[in-house]
């Protein structure tokens, strides 16, 4: 049977985005939604998404990351967080944690420990109470 003629021509539609798709599209890329999942929320095909909305999602991952840094930035100078701070320090300026401790005593001499039984002391211990092995 031959198709009517209706005017308009076969299949969908053609995709015209909104402003209001394209702020979503721009926050869920930005999020880090995989943009297979992108487009079904939005209810389009996957090439469709890459072909309508290429800006937002070229740009999104860097203006999201470019805020976060901006807060991040925020906190730690205004003396608020400390720990955002250190992780400035340590992500931007190169800080590490020291990867070595030393321990000395008083004066950077030897270690003085005290109250701690020597091992011949133990040795007798242990016969007397039967909880060491016996040499036999």
């Amino acid at each position: 049977m031959p198709r009517k003629n209706t005017g308009r021509p076969p299949g969908r539609p053609r995709y015209e985005p909104s402003e209001k798709d394209r702020a979503t599209v721009k926050a869920l890329a930005g999020y880090g939604t995989k943009q297979d999942d992108i487009a079904r929320i939005m209810g389009i095909h996957d090439g469709t998404l890459r072909e309508k909305f290429r800006r937002e999602l070229d740009t999104a991952a860097i203006e999201a990351n470019a805020a976060v840094a901006q807060s991040l930035h925020n906190m730690a100078t205004k003396g608020e967080n400390v720990a955002a701070a250190i992780f400035w320090l340590k992500c931007r300026a190169g800080w590490k944690d020291p990867l070595l401790h030393e321990h000395t005593g008083a004066n950077g001499g030897a270690i003085l420990v005290t109250g701690v039984p020597r091992a011949a002391d133990l040795e007798g211990y242990a016969i007397l109470t039967g909880t060491g092995t016996d040499p036999d």
